[in-house]
């Protein structure tokens, strides 16, 4: 009895059609990402326990001396401030960021003990004696007191002792030593990421990458996939698998997008080169999982052999890119 032969013939789906059916995605998981993110967001900034913990915070800030109200009325850092106001000469940011400095060292005095005090004074006058350019130094030591040299303009002072002092000391000690401060501000990081973030990058990604193939089940499409009428099959020609479509959404969601987000999108950017050069023009995780992505435009994707053979499938399709032949 001659073996009867079922040739499945696709055309895999164009690249530029591959690729702005990404980019609809990719809009869809903004949109979603942005709306969710606002959602969160509105909710964790009127509970009642954020509201304390951020007056705290701002109250601290405040007391430092090193942050004040820009012009929108919103709590930033003086050098910040300063740089940004352009009504101001160089004297006079030298000489508020001189009154900043004096303001937070008598606010470490309240709140720190003394033998914090004395350390960041003495770090303080050390840092300040040891800075030069050439062979100038800025400040010079004379009768036990510190003094500028006045071998450098009023901007030198300014943008390499004051500034540089408050932006990197200040803030360290502010952190470091100040009580409180360290456990708010992490309070604020934490809500920000695990409560605001990753929440709305969760929802935004099932609802994109996640729910709708598992409406459109054949093919396993998502919205902008189906949009662009591109479908997925395993290594069979055959539709892909749910165990290896979740094992392909892990992969590119929870591997390829994080990392990237985490490594200004190195791994993306390997992924759609894959896509770009490899032969068989598929991206990281359908070369790992032996998967394609095909026109649907004409054609239809099957479950299995049994499916195609009620199809009443023939063998007279004309193959474009790839043809396998499957044997029962």
């Amino acid at each position: 009895m001659a073996e009867e032969v079922i040739e499945i013939k696709y055309t895999r789906a164009k690249f530029h059609r591959r690729l702005f059916a990404n980019l609809v995605d990719i809009l869809i998981f903004a949109l979603l990402f942005v709306g969710c993110f606002i959602g969160f967001r509105s909710l964790v900034v009127n509970s009642s326990t954020y509201k304390t913990n951020e007056a705290q915070l701002v109250q601290i800030k405040r007391d430092s001396g090193i942050f004040i109200n820009d012009p929108t009325g919103a709590l930033r850092d003086v050098i910040t401030v300063y740089n940004n106001d352009e009504a101001l000469s160089m004297g006079q940011k030298k000489s508020k960021a001189i009154n900043a400095i004096n303001s937070f060292h008598n606010y470490v005095k309240e709140v720190c003990s003394n033998e914090i005090y004395q350390m960041i004074m003495t770090d303080y006058d050390e840092f300040r004696l040891e800075i030069k350019e050439g062979n100038k130094y800025y400040f010079v030591l004379e009768n036990g007191e510190i003094k500028e040299t006045g071998d450098f303009l009023e901007s030198k002072y300014y943008q390499n002792v004051y500034a540089k002092y408050v932006d990197k000391y200040c803030q360290a000690y502010l952190i470091k030593y100040i009580p409180s401060y360290y456990d708010l501000t992490k309070y604020m990081s934490n809500m920000l990421i695990f409560v605001e973030i990753a929440p709305s990058y969760l929802i935004a990604g099932i609802l994109t990458y996640l729910i709708p193939p598992l409406i459109f089940r054949k093919g396993k499409k998502t919205l902008g996939k189906a949009l662009y009428k591109i479908g997925l099959v395993d290594s069979r020609l055959l539709n892909c698998t749910y165990p290896r479509f979740f094992a392909r959404f892990a992969i590119f969601y929870f591997g390829e997008l994080i990392l990237s987000l985490l490594s200004f999108g190195l791994p993306y950017i390997v992924s759609f080169s894959i896509m770009v050069f490899s032969k068989k023009k598929q991206g990281f995780p359908d070369y790992m999982l032996g998967l394609q992505e095909i026109d649907t435009s004409k054609t239809k994707i099957y479950n299995s052999m049994e499916e195609i053979q009620l199809d009443q499938i023939t063998p007279h399709r004309k193959p474009v890119d790839f043809t396998s032949v499957i044997k029962r």
